[in-house]
């Protein structure tokens, strides 16, 4: 609700205008026998680095005895306690999981010696040419080969993956060739169906946490719940990834022939298995007991290909908290930053210990042509190994004219839907196909079965020109929409169309690349802004890898029967194992840098520039920056070689948390003997992280700390500084002379908003060190606060040079009418508010100001500042304020005002109505101050904006047609509200919204209410409690849960629909293109009678209407007559949204209005 006086405020008020509830499933109460029990992880910091390195069985077994007599302290009994945990977490990582209820999880974590107790939560799982595009191997020189030749190919590196597995026949893991284990390793490998090699060092599976989760689905699935095996081969893809061996031949489908590889092939590899191919599995407690297994086991990498949509303080966060003794353990942890791109915001994984990668395209495509007899040559793509019979046309048949005799025949098989097409018609041909309803591999399939010789896949008008090289089992090529519509021109603008389709080439030196993935989930760090994240990122689309064989790919779908040892996959799951490569390369080269050092040596080497060297971009083409790539694309040769380093030790992970709140206390749960200091001088700004990040910028400089290592010879490397725009950048001492190796230097970076030219959004520079051979980048990002005078704060304005002038202030940090006072206070005789970028031009209030004021839009307060920074004795007047009535256009949607469509019950189109809720006075308490905080001025009346104002408007038409009509149900007479509004404004012209464009029924449902015109409506359509009941029916509740608010036993109907719902609206969610949909009415004469209404439709753009029967005649009052409203989708207009049109009843006097809503689609 928008208020007028004082700050925005949110105010729920309960309007109560229908019988109708709505209610989800959500909504109901559990009657689970185990309500309200669930999996906790109590977290209690971690074991001394002595105890972890030499604890005995005895110590062991003493930590989880302690941990079941703290449990007992709270559930009241040891026995219960042991029964209650699942995991004891003993050896690096202190904590368990148990099954508590609410209640008891809240009073364990009150715990003196526990950190943090959350809920057992699930992750979420997130080639033969990637390494080539990154420049480790190449033709022509040895240059780019020079630094895996020096790491030997990660040999002995130990690197592992927390995934869903492995499988180990798998060529990627075959250890011909390789010498003894290493001696330090103290891992096992699972006797459960598998056989562990000098390759494949360990291999282990955590299942306590989803074996306690009660589904069904495990009852089939203990093959795969009692093994470390892959039945999904999401595990195997990533592990091949960071460290496969090298495979000649290795190909999907006959695409991609070349040599499979991962970044360290000679790197020894485990497997620990926390991901089932069953609901609710990845659960943390699995995935922490992994990470304790990992430390234990002496593992040297980590690749973690798992996140969350939601993130989590990192104490409450399984996969954080395990990351953490991770990295403590020396351990280089690399996460996926999530597929939940491209809005800003998404990346999961923030945790400053963890190496967060995004995932962007290489410079490889798979190309595959349709050739048509009439020359058009039109790409596409496809990954398929089978090729035409003959190079030669064949004849070209679109799939609707290959239709059998069964209802919706046509449409079915222009979908190539399962069992649609006629052998007859389609043998020895190539068919043209429309996307939808169907997989794409489902689609050739049937094609195949009915004898086509090909197919083109031509794409629906809603996935528009998104084309995937798929395995398809004819020879086939997908082409995007606009492409299709040339194709179906052609089929039917020809006596004997014919087409012929190439085989699947392998394009190298595609430009632009990289360019970073739609999916690829994007910054700024939600937790901690002060941290950029993502870290970098990496090849993560079409990435060629090992794969399970007991499994199909996203690419082929669940229902293909064919296996493939290497298979595509694309996410940032697989860009994340291929900066694990990277790190054991550095770790074989390097054995003795931190994972700080490691991962920084990554990042600020890292490239911003595609192949064109141009700026890298998002897929498509759009303008990306660091909350997409982070420091940039991986380079692995210039990795090995940073030349300088910024490095983080232990203590100072424990510092950062320190800054967030932990105190001493909870630090030494996991750190024994490490203080918070006292001092108020450290700052997240001195984290020593390889990136500069301030969220907040304000008229005072900000001061960052560094510090970097030389790792390189001895040298002096001079600052490089590109300024973001609006923003002096100052970097102290800009010279840093190293005379050795291991060398450490400190230097302070001042950032400062510029007095002119202030930052419009979020603004990205950089700096690099640089001694002519290294170039050490790291990314510069701000966003820019104005200054608290701009912003007319309190104790901001400067009285003598206020007094007797009008101030122009900016919106923002303080409500309105404080700005005036504060301005009063200050002497200024007047105030213009301007609007900052985000309130725009359109959320202008008037507020009852202290001053003589005014408040303007956005563009109008650029200009106003343009003209007082270009004047040098700039003048101002601010005219009183004056009522005006009849302003054009009104009414006017409000932009606050929520817009449907109906997202639990989509039939039902919602709002209603519209009425005035802009600026409403009316009575208001006298007990309070209007705003306290910034107003101690009382008002009998006030003025109010929001739907909680318009609610009482139509509450008070409601009131009146109760008083007129006492008979009347709450169904008709909201009805008679419905029926009667207007869809036009005071201009005549369409309702627009508030930027100005024509509204929709989402905005305003039927129309602004008219009351007068209520109260003689002509027809209702009525609605009684059985009605609403058999709604509920239909929505799949039964007669328990009915009975929950029904006094009687009701019935459901055996056909309940709800679309029958005899609303005043009609709203039809999903209209398939040439099918048609019936909907029933009813309406009841409450005009004169006898009578006679006939129909006038305005039909939906690609939507035909038709209403049976089209006349209505009535012979008294109340009597109810049906009809039928039949809506049929065009083939030719199909709707890119929802588009809308009515039908109107009159008699010529009155005018019954229902508005119609209808998504269109052709799939």
């Amino acid at each position: 609700m928008t208020t007028m006086i004082g700050r925005r405020r949110l105010v729920f008020h309960l309007c109560l205008i229908s019988l109708l509830l709505f209610l989800s499933s959500s909504a109901l109460p559990s009657v689970s026998a185990a309500a309200g029990r669930r999996h906790y992880i109590v977290y209690m910091g971690g074991h001394s680095s002595l105890h972890s390195s030499s604890a005995t069985e005895a110590d062991l077994h003493a930590i989880t005895n302690s941990h079941h007599a703290i449990l007992a302290t709270y559930l009241g009994d040891i026995e219960r306690a042991r029964e209650a945990i699942r995991y004891s977490y003993t050896r690096h990582i202190n904590g368990f999981t148990a099954i508590l209820n609410e209640g008891e999880a809240a009073q364990i974590a009150k715990h003196p010696g526990v950190v943090s107790v959350f809920p057992d939560r699930r992750k979420k799982l997130q080639t033969t040419h990637s390494w080539n595009f990154m420049l480790m191997e190449n033709q022509f020189t040895d240059k780019a080969t020079a630094f895996w030749k020096e790491a030997k190919f990660g040999q002995d590196v130990i690197i592992a993956n927390i995934d869903g597995g492995v499988w180990p026949e798998s060529q990627s893991f075959s250890d011909e060739g390789y010498g003894p284990v290493p001696s330090r390793w103290k891992g096992t490998c699972a006797k459960a169906g598998i056989r562990c090699n000098r390759k494949l060092i360990g291999a282990r599976y955590f299942n306590k946490g989803v074996l306690a989760v009660p589904t069904d689905a495990k009852a089939g699935a203990h093959a795969d719940l009692y093994s470390v095996r892959d039945f999904g081969g999401h595990g195997t893809h990533t592990l091949s990834t960071a460290a496969g061996n090298f495979v000649p031949g290795a190909n999907f489908s006959g695409a991609a022939l070349g040599v499979a590889k991962g970044g360290a092939p000679r790197a020894r590899v485990a497997s620990y298995k926390t991901c089932f191919n069953v609901p609710d599995s990845c659960l943390e407690s699995d995935v922490l007991a992994a990470f304790e297994a990992a430390i234990s086991d002496g593992v040297d990498v980590l690749s973690v290909s798992l996140g969350d949509d939601i993130n989590y303080d990192y104490f409450a966060d399984g996969l954080a908290i395990g990351a953490f003794h991770a990295v403590r353990a020396g351990i280089t942890v690399v996460a996926a930053g999530g597929n939940a791109g491209p809005g800003l915001g998404t990346v999961s994984n923030l945790a400053p210990w963890m190496f967060t990668v995004a995932a962007s395209t290489m410079d490889r495509s798979f190309e595959t042509y349709a050739e048509l007899r009439n020359g058009l040559r039109i790409k596409g793509a496809s990954m398929t190994e089978a090729l035409l019979p003959v190079r030669k046309f064949y004849p070209l048949i679109s799939a609707a004219e290959a239709a059998g005799l069964r209802p919706n025949a046509t449409r079915d098989a222009l979908l190539c839907k399962p069992g649609s097409l006629d052998p007859a018609k389609v043998k020895g041909k190539v068919v043209a196909c429309l996307r939808g309803d169907t997989s794409r591999l489902s689609k050739s399939n049937e094609t195949a079965k009915a004898g086509a010789v090909g197919m083109i896949l031509c794409n629906d008008k809603s996935n528009g020109d998104e084309i995937s090289p798929d395995p398809h089992f004819i020879p086939t090529v997908q082409i995007g929409y606009k492409d299709g519509l040339k194709v179906f021109k052609y089929i039917n603008g020809t006596k004997n169309p014919e087409a012929y389709i190439t085989g699947t080439f392998s394009r190298f030196g595609e430009k632009p690349a990289p360019a970073v993935c739609d999916f690829s989930s994007r910054g700024p760090n939600v937790l901690n802004p002060e941290i950029m994240k993502p870290d970098v990122t990496a090849p993560g689309d079409q990435i060629l890898a090992a794969f399970s064989m007991s499994a199909s790919s996203e690419a082929t779908g669940p229902d293909d029967p064919r296996r493939f040892p290497y298979q595509f996959e694309s996410g940032t799951s697989m860009a994340t194992p291929h900066v694990a490569g990277i790190v054991a390369l550095i770790k074989a080269v390097h054995p003795d840098w931190s994972p700080s050092a490691i991962r920084s040596a990554i990042m600020t080497t890292a490239r911003t520039k595609d192949n064109t060297g141009n700026r890298m971009t998002e897929v498509g083409g759009g303008r990306t920056n660091s909350f997409a790539y982070g420091s940039g694309h991986v380079r692995p040769n210039q990795a090995a070689n940073p030349g300088l380093v910024y490095e983080l030790t232990n203590n100072e992970y424990l510092d950062f948390l320190c800054s967030l709140g932990y105190n001493t206390s909870s630090i030494g749960t996991f750190e024994p003997g490490h203080k918070c200091s006292n001092s108020t001088r450290w700052s997240v700004f001195d984290f020593n992280y390889p990136s500069f990040s301030i969220p907040k910028l304000g008229a005072g400089p900000v001061t960052l700390t560094r510090r970097v290592k030389n790792v390189g010879p001895p040298g002096t490397y001079t600052a490089q500084v590109r300024e973001p725009y609006g923003v002096a950048v100052k970097v102290v001492p800009d010279v840093l002379k190293f005379e050795k190796y291991g060398e450490e230097k400190s230097f302070r970076i001042m950032v400062a908003a510029k007095s002119k030219g202030a930052a419009k959004d979020f603004e990205f520079g950089g700096l690099t060190w640089t001694d002519g051979v290294h170039y050490v980048r790291s990314p510069i990002f701000f966003t820019a606060l104005f200054s608290n005078s701009l912003l007319c704060k309190p104790k901001t304005l400067d009285p003598k040079k206020a007094k007797g002038k009008i101030l122009a202030c900016l919106r923002g940090d303080i409500g309105r009418v404080e700005k005036g006072k504060i301005a009063a206070m200050a002497g200024a005789s007047g105030m213009i508010l301007c609007n900052d970028k985000i309130n725009g031009d359109g959320d202008l209030t008037a507020d009852p100001h202290f001053l003589p004021a005014t408040q303007i839009g956005y563009r109008d307060g650029v200009a106003l500042f343009r003209y007082i920074s270009s004047t040098k004795h700039p003048k101002a007047y601010i005219t009183p304020s004056t009522s005006m009535v009849n302003v054009k256009p009104a009414p006017v949607m409000a932009d606050f005002s929520s817009k449907g469509p109906n997202t639990i019950a989509p039939y039902v189109l919602k709002p209603d109505i519209t009425a005035p809720g802009v600026n409403i006075i009316a009575a208001y308490t006298e007990a309070k101050p209007t705003d306290p905080s910034e107003d101690p001025r009382k008002f009998p009346y006030n003025i109010l904006s929001g739907t909680s104002m318009s609610c009482p408007h139509v509450s008070g038409v409601f009131g009146l047609l109760r008083a007129v009509y006492p008979h009347w149900s709450p169904s008709a007479i909201r009805s008679a509200i419905m029926t009667t509004a207007r869809t036009r404004d005071n201009a005549r012209n369409p309702i627009l919204d508030s930027t100005l464009e024509k509204a929709t029924p989402f905005s305003y449902g039927s129309g602004h209410i008219r009351p007068n015109r209520a109260m003689d409506p002509g027809l209702v359509y009525d609605l009684s409690v059985s009605d609403y009941l058999d709604f509920l029916c239909a929505r799949g509740y039964n007669k328990t849960l009915l009975k929950l608010f029904s006094d009687a036993p009701h019935e459901c109907p055996k056909h309940a629909r709800i679309m029958d719902l005899n609303y005043p609206s009609i709203a039809v969610p999903k209209l398939k293109g040439g099918s048609s949909i019936t909907m029933t009415r009813k309406v009841k004469n409450v005009g004169k009678s006898p009578a006679r209404y006939a129909v006038r439709i305005k039909e939906p753009k690609g939507v035909s209407v038709s209403v049976k029967p089209n006349v209505l005649k009535f012979n008294k009052l109340g009597e109810e007559k049906k009809f039928k409203v039949i809506l049929k989708a065009k083939w030719n207009g199909t709707a890119d949204d929802y588009v809308f049109g009515g039908i109107t009843w009159t008699d010529g006097i009155h005018y019954v209005r229902s508005p119609i809503a209808v998504y269109v689609v052709t799939a």
